[in-house]
């Protein structure tokens, strides 16, 4: 929004749109259906998990599939990384084809990172990835605000617990040692 705010003063068109991959109500048209398949599936013993079981019992059916098969869970990852690249794109095409500066909160780097996190932190998802960037407009610039996983708990501590930020910090050094994404130390103050 400070960036934003300071192309907009020194006249240039400028707006802020937000993709995050795990938050896109346009996902629901394919997933809300699957979901009601699995509830007249029989259910199975739960697989494994380090969490407690949501309340949802159609999403847990959902995770317990995608946790028992690598096919599944691959599959589910291609269909969440279109989904998100057409996102990417839908967001930003009105705001491009008017000349104005797109300014994206959560892009392709935040788009893998999560990836891992959702779907698997051992997997690479490197179709799910490509795909991604394949489909997304591509930026004239990326920026990753680096902060520690202390520093985001202290500014949003019920959002994640730390041990979740962590993994979070981890996962974008990962990610970002292969994309071409500037670093900038978001632990500075914001002038």
């Amino acid at each position: 929004e400070s960036l934003r705010d300071t192309l907009l003063t020194l006249g240039y068109d400028a707006v802020v749109v937000w993709n995050r991959l795990a938050v896109n109500p346009s996902l629901d048209i394919v997933a809300v259906p699957i979901k009601r398949l699995l509830r007249l599936l029989p259910a199975k013993e739960p697989a494994p998990r380090s969490s407690p079981p949501p309340d949802d019992e159609e999403w847990d059916r959902g995770t317990e599939l995608r946790r028992r098969s690598v096919v599944v869970t691959e599959l589910w990852a291609c269909v969440v990384a279109l989904w998100n690249a057409i996102s990417h794109r839908r967001s930003m095409q009105a705001h491009l084809l008017r000349g104005r500066i797109v300014i994206c909160d959560r892009f392709v780097l935040d788009s893998a990172v999560n990836l891992r996190f959702q779907y698997g932190m051992e997997r690479s998802f490197r179709f799910q990835k490509w795909l991604v960037r394949a489909i997304s407009p591509s930026p004239t610039a990326a920026f990753n605000l680096r902060i520690s996983a202390r520093v985001a708990h202290e500014r949003k501590p019920v959002k994640f617990d730390l041990d979740e930020l962590e993994i979070f910090e981890r996962l974008y050094d990962e990610e970002r040692s292969v994309a071409d994404v500037e670093q900038l130390n978001g632990e500075l103050p914001e002038a």
